[in-house]
């Protein structure tokens, strides 16, 4: 796991970039909340009044660890479910990331996914490569500010 100081700070840009992401993720679906797709009865969504700093941080993190990852074509619960992925994100990033900073990283970076159906269901499914996510635990943070810019708005293409 990278250690606290190495991982780099938050730019205006990526800054930016998070606020415009989650906007956009929350007009395509209101019940987004900080949780996923809506939230456990006995937790308060840290989003209710709007993001929060600790939000925008963790739609950055998520951002800069799903840059790093392949995707497939078809979202997959082999590699497991976004709470599962929300912490392999954290200990790569060495800090706390919200399952739903994870989503919507992923809306914005279009990687394809497939929400839980069923009651209590919150979280969703991410098409990404089991391989990758292995190589991306094993290596440090990096500075990806500048990668961020290059997905917005593009489609990601499936391996």
């Amino acid at each position: 796991m990278p250690q606290q100081s190495q991982i780099p700070t938050i730019t205006a840009v990526e800054l930016a970039w998070a606020r415009s992401a989650w906007a956009a993720a929350k007009q395509a679906h209101p019940e987004l909340t900080s949780y996923g797709f809506g939230k456990p009865r006995e937790y308060d969504d840290r989003w209710r009044n709007g993001l929060t700093e600790d939000g925008d941080l963790s739609i950055v993190r998520s951002a800069r660890w799903l840059q790093g990852i392949e995707t497939i074509k078809h979202p997959s619960s082999r590699i497991g479910c976004s709470y599962r992925l929300k912490h392999v994100a954290e200990d790569w990033a060495g800090g706390y990331v919200m399952e739903g900073g994870l989503i919507v990283a992923a809306i914005a970076l279009h990687v394809p996914m497939r929400r839980f159906t069923g009651r209590d269901a919150w979280g969703v499914y991410l098409a990404l490569s089991s391989k990758s996510i292995r190589r991306r635990e094993a290596e440090p943070v990096q500075d990806l500010s500048l990668l961020i810019l290059e997905g917005q708005g593009q489609q990601r293409e499936a391996a």
